[in-house]
């Protein structure tokens, strides 16, 4: 790691330790920082008040604070401990919660899928029935259509004998078919 990207990560250090201890009255209070190291590159974990102070005092002087702290991290940067870490195992009562927070959305998926495939179905047998009733109804009308213009001019005769001309004409027709 070069110097100056040093000096950035402990400036970056100082930084979270002020605001970690500046608020902090209690003279020989002790702070606990605890910093992830990678290539070079700090990252703030955690931190606490291991010991509380004696009696109350003024705070402290940021740039005082950084100083004194600046020369111990720019000459003593080294791993003081090093572990790895995990998680603490979820008591009884949050893996309770999260097996019936995780069934409770397998119910819902279940649910959705069945819905999901019912109207699909829906969707399809209506389209089809709409498909069926335009293509029969075209039919129908093509056939009323051919039938009319079959039609048209035996009626036209019909209708042209007028009254009771036409009523006879009509009924010699329904004998003859």
């Amino acid at each position: 790691m070069q110097a100056e990207e040093r000096r950035a990560e402990v400036e970056w250090a100082l930084a979270r330790m002020w605001e970690v201890a500046k608020g902090d009255e209690q003279v020989g209070a002790q702070w606990v920082l605890t910093f992830w190291s990678q290539g070079g590159a700090l990252t703030l974990l955690s931190w606490g008040r291991t010991t509380s102070g004696e009696k109350t005092g003024h705070p402290v002087d940021r740039e005082a604070f950084m100083s004194a702290l600046r020369g111990l991290l720019t000459s003593h940067w080294q791993v003081v401990r090093a572990e790895t870490l995990r998680s603490a195992l979820p008591d009884e009562a949050v893996t309770d919660v999260l097996r019936e927070y995780r069934q409770l959305h397998a119910e819902l998926f279940r649910r959705y899928r069945e819905e999901m495939v019912d109207s699909v179905v829906l969707a399809g047998t209506f389209t089809l029935e709409q498909v069926a009733l335009t293509v029969i109804g075209g039919l129908i009308g093509k056939g009323l259509h051919v039938t009319f213009e079959a039609a048209a001019p035996t009626l036209v005769k019909m209708f042209a004998r007028g009254g009771t001309g036409a009523v006879q004409w009509f009924r010699a027709q329904e004998v003859c078919t």
